[in-house]
């Protein structure tokens, strides 16, 4: 993805440098998000941020939390959280946490590729 606000590709914001332009991506806006969330007190072991694809939008990036037994996620473009099940046109490709990364996806491995 190239950054609209930076004009490289993929430069991830520091919450400082979102505030301060006013404006960021996907990505920009949810550390800014990220940040804000752990000076309000939730764990930094409890967020996630998602990058993927979004079936309109293209490539996308949501901020996951958990509420409860339920994950809910942080749309940039949305005013409000959404359940994650909620979130279905949203497919993840990676997803980071703290101490932790998960690649997602199906395996493509066949029989005849394995020869």
């Amino acid at each position: 993805m190239t950054s609209n606000t930076y004009h490289v590709a993929d430069y991830w914001a520091q919450a400082g440098e979102t505030l301060t332009r006013g404006q960021g991506d996907g990505e920009d806006i949810a550390i800014l998000k990220m940040q804000v969330l752990k000076a309000a007190g939730f764990s930094p072991r409890d967020i996630y941020l998602s990058v993927g694809h979004d079936r309109w939008r293209g490539a996308d990036s949501l901020l996951l939390v958990p509420i409860g037994s339920d994950f809910y996620a942080l749309d940039d473009r949305s005013p409000k959280p959404v359940h994650a099940l909620g979130a279905a046109r949203f497919k993840p490709i990676i997803t980071l946490g703290r101490n932790n990364a998960w690649i997602h996806g199906r395996r493509m491995v066949t029989r005849t590729s394995l020869r």
